[in-house]
């Protein structure tokens, strides 16, 4: 890189001035002020990020990083933030590159690679649409409109597996995530998962402290809702909540620190600085200045230049935002603007100033003749719409100058574009909560704003109280809107001015089913979990506003119990209920809803929700009160599998003081539920009990007390003893434990019975399904648990078939799961290729295979399938095939034993256990599986049945013999010869020598002549080629063959030994 004598040197870097990096116009700035050639890239660098900056921010001009106090990478942060054309997505693919690109220290900064952006993504086509529509609008056939990329219908539509790469990237690197980010995951995450409220809150903390303005306005509501301690000072609070209202925030309130003249101050900041209006002259400080003084604005004017942004604004549409009043005079009256000049998207001056509440500027527009009858281009927006940005006093007397003088049109309407796609109109966007404002006419605005003058001055204009938005039904009225946002104060104003309450939409559905239905198009994105959290606070405060809600439309004629047409028989608590909307179901219930009205399932819906995934987790046991009371048949069935309520709340995912809070309050009802009830299958609340994997034990133990009969059986016999041997949260010594309390329990209840083997061979031994309970222990390892069920009674029944088809003994099945547990923990080994990761794999109990036991439960069971075998053995227990044929005269065979044929232990040794690099003798365990073995080693011919299984296989290409299994059994035919008979050993041989020789036999029959091939002494033998494996599963080849598209051979000398091995093309 360097001649000697010829170094390169800070100063031979060439670039343009403006764009290089700080470090070459001042080198002191320069990692130890020592300059070396390696930082000329690096120079690079950052210029690459200044030209990607200008791009997406300036449009090609020159970006400025050095901002007085604030990190450059601060500086671009805000940039970026302000720019709204760029969708969500792509915002946070440019911080991440730009992040690398400006890095402050050049020995940071990534290199330029093709990887930084990536032009194919959805995002950026986005943005190239948007940033290329000209004035005449528009949009690029197939691209998203930028409504999709932006605020709480992006975090809404984002794909599951973004959001889970979004939060591990948080949990690795807290310090530097996004701020906006951790806020839209935080509407992302809302009852999206169970226990989400702490992950929530956490997001909007930290994205408070990183100092983003929309959590720290809604951070203290939030944290009231959720009963929490904020971490901030009250101060801090204080400042925070008037920062907001001083960029918009509608929801701020009176405290013992804000008083109503802090936030009358802060909504005047706001509008001096422009309201609502968003244009990009707002960006253009030079231009703020200029418009605030009338000299400069005259000569502005003067020089010919009229727009002073990209969307066609003029210097009268600047000072009518900022509320200059005396240069909007100037400009009217000296240099003769005309006051009803319109920018690209047709917004006049007076438009421009509604947006921003000016009344002195408004006033003067009217004066001189502005006209309010214009809508704007693209959302077809009017003055009116803005009319809650103006302080109160004035709002009636502007209102009818622009109805009765300049000809607003009280009932205009917003018209969604239909060019986007996902099915959401178009919203405008705001900063704060709730981050979109409503679509429909300025009454809807006005409603949301919650602004009663502005209500009052439009109804006694002649606004219609029940429009509705565009194309739409009455769904999304005003009192419709104000009931689904839990808006009770609003709600009460508009049934004071004749509202309709009584009113469906074609569907059937009334206002009522409307407070809980969500509707995008109508609602927005956000959930609605966040509106009631800053609109009302906590879970009181949520409880009484809904409440008084329900009341009010109740009174005002909407039918509590009415029933939908679609979907069919739905009543509002229903829908309610389906929404898992636990306020607006208390409400309903509280105010008189019939819980069985209609379609039935209200109970049993509210059984099954989980506390932890409501809006409010404190509130399940006060709803689920609430729903019951209004009830009147608490054992009603549901629709499919005939549970009862009972029957949901113990089989839920609940907590343990939920489950019985609930039972609680079932049971404290003047007619409690039957706890003896049975479903479908004939299943008790006590049965379902003991299956959950929650805490099994205590909800039987619960439901025992309130008086569970431990002797019901199911519709297949099964007794209550089944789920314990079933469940796999029980260990062996729990079951063991839990099996005999549950007797101990039948003794006490019973005078006549003694002891526990009584009590057993009294009420489950008679039962035609007690041998499934052994059968299930059996089968899941469960040592103590077995000898428990033999001594109680059941060995009188050990050879009772479980099943006739195949005809299955305890003892079969136990050796097919114990099969497949050995073979489960071999192929799990396998993965783990070094000593020391197996030694980890089996500390952390993963080596087990798949399965829903937990690793400790699942290691258990592994080591304990061989002693059950042999427990069984010992009592006496039988295969199927040894007690004789079954409506059959034929003598049982291997896949009669093994439907699976793949279980049988010597075949999956022979197809698998070489390949995963193990053998039959140094296989884990070796020892404790030789009763396996030994089990499976049925009927008398079971070697030429598995012989003739692995021709087939051989024959289908379904299987490959592996050279090592081959040298194996070549090593047991040379054992052979010579040897007239053999000893039959004292236990299994594994492997199996005999068998090995036979599948070598069947091999030099099967594999493929080559008749040019002989070996010197052995010309009398016959040599085939067989095709092999010679890899193992781990080795670097798998399943394939040295070189892709060879095969594998081994020649095969007789059936005795092997010769040369080869590839040959397939």
């Amino acid at each position: 890189m360097e001649i000697p004598g010829s170094e390169f040197t800070i100063d031979d870097y060439r670039g343009t001035p403006g764009w290089v990096a700080p470090e070459i116009q001042d080198p002191s700035q320069l990692p130890g002020a020592a300059f070396k050639p390696e930082l000329m890239p690096r120079f690079d660098s950052y210029s690459l990020g200044l030209t990607i900056l200008s791009i997406f921010v300036k449009r090609g001009e020159l970006v400025d990083l050095d901002v007085d106090d604030e990190s450059r990478f601060d500086v671009v942060i805000s940039l970026l933030r302000e720019e709204e054309s760029i969708p969500s997505g792509l915002r946070m693919q440019l911080r991440r590159a730009l992040k690398g690109l400006l890095a402050e220290d050049p020995w940071s900064r990534v290199l330029p690679n093709p990887d930084l952006l990536n032009t194919g993504a959805p995002a950026y086509t986005t943005w190239l649409s948007v940033s290329q529509t000209g004035r005449s609008g528009g949009q690029h056939a197939g691209t998203a409109g930028n409504i999709h990329n932006r605020g709480p219908n992006f975090w809404r539509r984002l794909d599951t597996a973004v959001v889970t790469e979004l939060e591990e990237q948080y949990s690795t690197s807290k310090s530097s995530f996004d701020s906006d980010v951790l806020f839209g995951l935080a509407q992302r995450i809302t009852r999206t998962r169970t226990s989400y409220i702490d992950q929530l809150l956490e997001y909007v903390t930290e994205s408070a402290r990183g100092g983003y303005s929309p959590a720290r306005a809604v951070y203290a509501q939030l944290m009231h809702a959720h009963r929490r301690t904020p971490e901030f000072k009250n101060e801090i609070l204080h400042k925070w909540t008037l920062q907001a209202v001083a960029e918009g925030y509608l929801f701020a309130k009176t405290s013992s620190t804000i008083t109503q003249e802090d936030l009358e101050a802060a909504k005047q900041k706001f509008r001096d600085a422009g309201g609502y209006a968003t244009d990009p002259f707002l960006k253009k400080k030079n231009m703020l200045e200029v418009a605030r003084d009338t000299h400069k604005a005259m000569a502005f004017v003067a020089e010919n230049k009229n727009v002073v942004d990209k969307k066609g604004n003029t210097m009268l549409h600047v000072a009518a935002a900022l509320g200059a009043l005396d240069v909007l005079q100037k400009l009217v009256e000296e240099a003769k603007i005309p006051v009803d000049i319109q920018n690209d998207n047709l917004e006049t001056p007076l438009y421009k100033a509604f947006q921003a509440g000016q009344v002195r500027v408004i006033d003067y527009l009217l004066d001189k003749g502005a006209k309010a009858s214009t809508l704007t281009r693209q959302e077809k927006l009017t003055t009116l719409h803005w009319l809650f940005t103006l302080p109160e006093d004035s709002i009636r007397r502007i209102a009818t100058r622009l109805v009765r003088e300049a000809g607003a049109l009280i009932d205009a309407q917003i018209v969604t574009v239909a060019e986007v796609s996902g099915g959401t109109p178009p919203r405008i966007h705001i900063l704060h909560f709730p981050f979109e404002l409503p679509l429909g006419t300025p009454l809807h605005w006005a409603a949301f704003a919650r602004s009663k003058p502005a209500m009052e001055a439009l109804l006694d204009l002649g606004a219609n109280i029940n429009a509705t938005y565009h194309d739409s039904d009455v769904g999304s009225t005003p009192l419709f809107l104000a009931a689904w946002y839990g808006e009770a104060e609003v709600a009460s104003f508009l049934l004071s001015r004749g509202a309709k309450a009584t009113v469906k939409d074609p569907k059937g559905r009334n206002i009522l089913h409307y407070m809980a239905y969500f509707v995008p198009n109508y609602h927005g994105s956000l959930p609605y979990s966040w509106h009631y959290w800053v609109r009302h606070g906590n879970w009181d405060d949520h409880m009484a506003q809904a409440t008084k809600l329900v009341r009010l439309l109740v009174e005002a004629g909407a039918d509590i119990n009415a029933e939908s047409q679609v979907p069919r028989q739905m009543t509002p608590i229903r829908i309610a209920s389906e929404e898992w909307n636990g306020g607006v179901a208390y409400a309903l219930a509280t105010v008189g809803a019939d819980a069985d009205a209609g379609r039935s399932g209200t109970v049993h819906k509210w059984a099954s929700i989980r506390g932890a995934e409501l809006t409010y987790p404190e509130s399940y046991l006060d709803i689920f009160r609430s729903v019951t009371q209004r009830s009147k048949d608490i054992d009603a069935r549901g629709e499919f599998d005939e549970n009862t309520p009972l029957h949901e709340v113990v089989a839920a995912m609940h907590e343990e003081d939920e489950v019985e809070g609930a039972c609680d309050i079932m049971f404290a009802r003047d007619s409690p539920p039957d706890i003896n009830a049975v479903n479908r299958k004939k299943w008790t609340a006590l049965y379902y009990a003991l299956f959950t994997e929650r805490d099994p034990a205590r909800r039987a133990r619960y439901l025992i007390k309130k008086g569970a009969d431990l002797t019901i059986r199911t519709y297949d016999g099964k007794n209550i003893l089944f789920p314990i041997t079933y469940n796999v949260v029980f260990s062996d010594q729990q079951s063991h434990d839990l099996i005999i309390e549950l007797l101990s329990h039948r003794v006490q209840a019973e005078a006549g019975l003694t002891d526990t083997s009584q009590a057993y061979q009294k009420y489950f031994l008679p039962a035609p399904g007690n041998i499934l309970t052994l059968a299930e222990a059996a089968r899941a390892g469960r040592v103590q648990t077995v000898k428990l069920l033999l001594d109680l009674g059941l060995e009188r029944d050990i050879n009772k078939f479980v099943d006739t088809d195949p005809p299955f003994t305890v003892l079969d099945e136990a050796v097919l799961r114990a099969s497949s547990r050995r073979q489960e923990h071999l192929e799990s080994l396998a993965s783990f290729t070094s000593a020391a990761a197996r030694q980890r794999a089996l500390a952390a109990g993963i080596v087990y295979g798949k399965t829903s036991e937990s690793p400790t439960r699942a290691e258990e069971a592994y080591s304990g399938c061989p002693k059950v075998l042999s427990l069984l053995r010992s009592r006496g227990a039988k295969r199927g095939s040894e007690l004789g044929p079954l409506g059959s005269s034929e003598p049982p065979s291997i896949t009669d034993m093994f439907p699976k044929y793949f279980l049988h232990p010597d075949i999956w040794d022979v197809m698998d256990l070489y390949w995963l690099g193990f053998t039959p003798e140094s296989q884990p365990h070796r020892h404790d599986w030789d009763i396996l073995y030994e089990l499976s080693r049925y009927p008398e011919d079971w070697r030429d049945q598995v012989v003739e299984i692995l021709r087939e296989m051989y024959k289908d290409a379904l299987w490959r013999p592996d050279l090592k299994m081959m040298q194996r059994a070549a090593k047991a035919q040379l054992q052979a010869v010579g040897k007239a008979t053999q000893e039959k050993p004292a236990v299994p041989e594994v492997p199996d020598s005999e068998l090995l020789r036979k599948i070598l036999s069947m091999l030099a029959v099967a594999g493929k002549p080559d008749s040019s091939t002989t070996t010197p002494n052995e010309k009398d033998q016959k040599a085939v080629w067989v095709n092999a494996r010679e890899t193992t599963k781990s080795g670097p080849n798998g399943l394939h063959p040295t070189i892709p598209g060879h095969i594998f051979q081994v020649e095969l000398l007789g059936n005795r030994s092997l010769g040369d091995t080869r590839r040959v093309k397939e």
